[in-house]
């Protein structure tokens, strides 16, 4: 019996050679063919669109990680910590890569070889997946509030008058933004060039009032914080 199951593995053992290195190959395809596109395409489908107080990101690269703005304090065992869309890419690339790389240029053993390619694989998979989830937690962090907007003085760069929206130009975060505006009151209006304030900002329209009015209402110099 013993003699039976020897050759049975000894018989199987080619087949299982073959569908490794199938899988190696075709995961080498897969992943870093998604790997290619996300380079070649990523950086010219990424564009920075300011709609008022939106800054719409759009990226052809897919998360799939519902955990990306999930609370600081969530399990760090949760399945989202730790797998991603990214994961699974990253994960084939570098597994497909070392399986190919060790089965056709060294003479290590098949087993040597699938152990060093998934622990590859899951390296390189984790790693893609935390440093990316990171870049996105940083940048949704830096994304401009309305309160950033509110009290900061600006400047017309469109005239505003009661019954036409116009526009303004603020620094916001070390970036000059364009955003849409209105008078806060009805018989006031704006020439290019004028310095204001904008006073409340809501649905991307900034509501502003003269430099003048402000700093009297504030009763202190526009930028004092005392």
């Amino acid at each position: 019996m013993n003699d039976s199951l020897q050759t049975s593995l000894l018989a199987a053992a080619p087949i299982a050679m073959v569908a490794l290195e199938i899988a190696y190959i075709a995961s080498l395809i897969v992943g870093g063919g998604l790997m290619l596109l996300s380079t070649m395409f990523g950086q010219d489908a990424d564009a920075d669109v300011d709609f008022g107080d939106v800054d719409a990101d759009f990226d052809l690269d897919t998360d799939a990680d519902p955990g990306i703005d999930a609370p600081h304090d969530a399990s760090a065992m949760s399945l989202a910590s730790w797998f991603s869309t990214q994961f699974v890419v990253y994960f084939l690339a570098g597994f497909g890569l070392v399986g190919v790389v060790l089965t056709f240029l060294t003479p290590q053993s098949t087993a040597a070889v699938a152990v060093s390619a998934v622990v590859v694989g899951i390296v390189t998979g984790q790693s893609a997946h935390h440093v990316l989830r990171y870049l996105k937690r940083s940048s949704s962090d830096s994304a401009p509030t309305t309160a950033d907007f509110v009290n900061k003085p600006a400047r017309v760069t469109i005239t505003v008058q009661p019954t036409q929206r116009g526009e303004v130009a603020v620094m916001v975060r070390g970036r000059e933004r364009f955003v849409p505006a209105k008078p806060k009151h009805n018989d006031q209006s704006f020439n290019v060039g004028d310095t204001i304030v904008i006073v409340s900002y809501h649905a991307g329209t900034a509501e502003i009032v003269s430099k003048e009015e402000f700093e009297f209402v504030a009763n202190k110099p526009l930028g004092d914080s005392q």
